[in-house]
């Protein structure tokens, strides 16, 4: 089950662990009522709107979210971001705002819009997620150190975020940031990421020879869009020499329709392996697009675990 757990939950859940009580207004949560149920936490006997921890939650939430809460409260108090229950950011709103911080330098290089900076590091939230949400917006333009967002997106888009373990075994250029928000996993398993900007692909022109001595792999959704950016990719690469394959989703039972909530990205009229006749796809790969073609549905990069992934492609030990 997905957490979708904002502040005051993790602040509730934080101080069950501490104190062993706080108020059950935090049941309004879908995760939190499974922790109920699960009988982990409960209503305290003769406290009226007061839960109470149950034998083991403490080494639930020891195993589950003590440390990412202490990454959370440590990065807030560096960045002075009150740590009150009146905060309505998430789990997702936190990893984008150390994101942020960690990569201010090259993210002011080149401020896009607000939709556009929505839509590229608040990915999974949509491009108007934060005009929807001014307090956000205001704590990014804080971070960044800016009064505003620029009224329209600089001509050329010059990012190219990398995650660079000491030695790393392979490189996975990914066509959305989400797993540049999470560097701990990339460096634990020596893969080396990059996010260039979605669409935005000419910057890799750029990229020196050195870097593509290891092996080079493409993550990205399976819609047209993602698909469309991958041949542009694969084209760049083959004209220095060089193969990037693209990595197979390892669960398929995660496609959804392509008309969903926040998705632009429509299949086009003749399916892709027929758009692209030399196509570097192999057999389960061919199959999985003529199926997402045929059933008019796509599968979100964010929905598959990275390390699985890998592992499902037989790229690091399982």
């Amino acid at each position: 089950m997905n957490r979708e757990l904002k502040w005051p939950h993790l602040k509730g859940l934080y101080e069950l662990y501490i104190t062993g009580q706080t108020s059950d207004s935090i049941l309004k949560n879908a995760f939190v009522r499974s922790l109920k149920n699960r009988k982990l936490i409960g209503p305290k006997p003769g406290r009226l709107n007061t839960l109470m921890d149950k034998p083991g939650y403490k080494a639930y939430y020891e195993a589950k979210f003590l440390p990412a809460y202490q990454r959370y409260v440590t990065f807030l108090e560096a960045n002075n971001i009150p740590l009150d229950g009146r905060q309505r950011f998430d789990e997702y709103d936190l990893e984008t705002f150390a994101f942020i911080v960690e990569r201010k330098d090259e993210i002011l290089e080149s401020v896009p819009s607000i939709r556009q900076f929505s839509s590229r590091v608040f990915h999974e939230k949509g491009s108007k997620y934060l005009e929807d949400h001014p307090g956000i917006a205001s704590t990014v333009l804080r971070l960044l150190g800016l009064d505003s967002f620029p009224g329209s997106d600089p001509k050329e888009n010059q990012w190219r975020f990398v995650i660079d373990p000491p030695s790393p075994k392979l490189i996975v250029l990914c066509e959305n940031i989400a797993n540049l928000k999470r560097p701990w996993i990339a460096i634990a398993h020596e893969i080396e990421l990059w996010y260039v900007g979605g669409s935005n692909t000419a910057i890799l022109e750029n990229i020196s020879f050195d870097k593509l001595q290891l092996p080079l792999f493409y993550c990205c959704d399976w819609d047209q869009d993602g698909i469309d950016i991958y041949k542009r990719i694969y084209k760049i690469f083959a004209e220095k020499g060089k193969d990037i394959g693209i990595l197979t989703p390892y669960d398929q039972q995660a496609a959804i329709p392509e008309v969903s909530e926040k998705h632009e990205s429509r299949w086009k009229e003749v399916d892709m392996v027929k758009q692209w006749p030399a196509h570097p796809f192999n057999a389960e790969q061919v199959e999985l697009l003529s199926k997402l073609f045929r059933n008019k549905q796509w599968i979100e990069e964010e929905s598959q675990d990275l390390v699985e992934l890998l592992r499902y492609n037989e790229l690091i030990k399982a």
